[in-house]
């Protein structure tokens, strides 16, 4: 009998279920094959090449036991409709990839945003949104001066309209 099981190394909450199954059981490294995804594109983006420059940023950032699967693109390879291609890659986004990067980076969207190269993108096309004194009330407004003098405004916001944008995942390679 063969029992085959999958597990993320990034997972450290189940640190000592893997120390017990690692000693009872052998273990293979599966890394993501972007290749795997070659030949999918999506809005004039090769996704297999999307996915090797997330993952290049998440081990610069974080390590390489983060990196993302391509299991999370491989819906993709059944759909022959681009624009059913673009809906999925949305919902993998929306759904999948960016839960995961808060996960990974315990909610710092900077962070997150250096991962989909939010930086060089026109503010449209930013996945990760920093608010602006004109969309939200200043820290002067919220808190007494003596503390709002002590603050940065750090606050975030993912811009939904990303995930149908073009130039939004473009921007990512």
């Amino acid at each position: 009998m063969y029992v085959i099981g999958t597990m993320n190394t990034a997972d450290k909450s189940l640190i000592q279920m893997d120390l017990a199954l690692r000693r009872r059981f052998s273990f293979v490294e599966m890394l993501p094959e972007p290749e795997l995804l070659a030949g999918i594109s999506v809005f004039d983006v090769d996704i297999a090449t999307l996915l090797l420059r997330i993952n290049q940023r998440i081990e610069a950032l974080l390590d390489s036991e983060h990196m993302i699967g391509h299991a999370y693109f491989m819906p993709l390879k059944t759909l022959a409709d681009e624009k059913a291609r673009e809906v999925c890659l949305a919902a993998i986004f929306r759904d999948k990839i960016l839960p995961l990067l808060r996960e990974y980076f315990f909610d710092d969207y900077e962070r997150i945003g250096w991962v989909l190269n939010d930086p060089v993108k026109a503010h449209r096309d930013k996945f990760i949104w920093l608010q602006t004194a004109s969309d939200i009330p200043g820290l002067s407004t919220l808190f007494p001066p003596a503390i709002a003098g002590n603050l940065t405004d750090r606050r975030f916001r993912i811009n939904q309209d990303a995930f149908t944008s073009a130039a939004a995942y473009q921007g990512i390679i």
